[in-house]
């Protein structure tokens, strides 16, 4: 009888531990999973990142409000607006005097100073023109700077006089 029960204890301790291996197995094996799948996704946006470029073709002025047309010539559509960088400087014309001004500007379909909006996707070989609503409008004939930087980090940017 003294046997058999320890063959039997031997037997459950062993079943315990085979579970608890299999347990920790399922653990590491599903662990290895996630990893895998977000792995993945970060090179699929290195990929994306890397397939992204755009360029400002034209921009023009007319009273307080800025339009400037960019074109993609990657090959990654871009339309996650809302992780746009906007930053505009230029020269102001307030109450008649020249005032240097330099902002950020936010993706906002309301057409309120410091805000700029597109109202559709930027698809590779296209273009799309971006409003952007200025405090004050600019001073005539004077310089200008306009940076443009995507949701996946290529930035584009413009020098002129507007």
């Amino acid at each position: 009888m003294m046997g058999f029960s320890q063959v039997i204890a031997f037997t459950l301790t062993f079943m315990i531990a085979l579970s608890i291996g299999l347990y920790f197995f399922a653990i590491y094996s599903k662990d290895q999973q996630v990893y895998n799948y977000y792995y993945e996704q970060q090179q699929k946006l290195f990929l994306a990142q890397l397939q992204t470029k755009i360029t400002i073709n034209s921009v023009s002025v007319s009273n307080n409000v800025l339009s400037v047309t960019v074109a993609n010539n990657g090959s990654t559509a871009i339309w996650d607006y809302s992780h746009f960088d906007v930053i505009v400087q230029y020269y102001a014309n307030v109450s008649g005097s020249e005032v240097f001004y330099l902002s950020n500007y936010v993706y906002s379909p309301t057409q309120q100073p410091y805000t700029w909006y597109v109202n559709q996707e930027l698809y590779p070989t296209s273009s799309v023109t971006l409003h952007i609503y200025l405090p004050y409008p600019p001073y005539s004939n004077s310089p200008a700077v306009v940076v443009i930087s995507t949701n996946y980090g290529p930035e584009a940017v413009w020098r002129g006089i507007i």
